[in-house]
């Protein structure tokens, strides 16, 4: 989280469009989950995953 309360979220413009949108969604859901505040992000990574 930036100092002033956003998140920066960086997509690749090399890779398509939906791979962008995929890429996006995965990072919304981790802001969401405030996962970026949690001590495993191997843990937090594989819950937003599903695994």
């Amino acid at each position: 989280m930036e100092d002033e309360g956003y998140y920066t979220v960086v997509l690749n413009p090399i890779l398509s469009a939906d791979t962008n949108a995929e890429t996006k969604r995965h990072e919304i859901r981790h802001i969401l989950r405030d996962d970026f505040n949690k001590d495993s992000c191997d843990k937090a990574e594989k819950e937003v995953r599903g695994l």
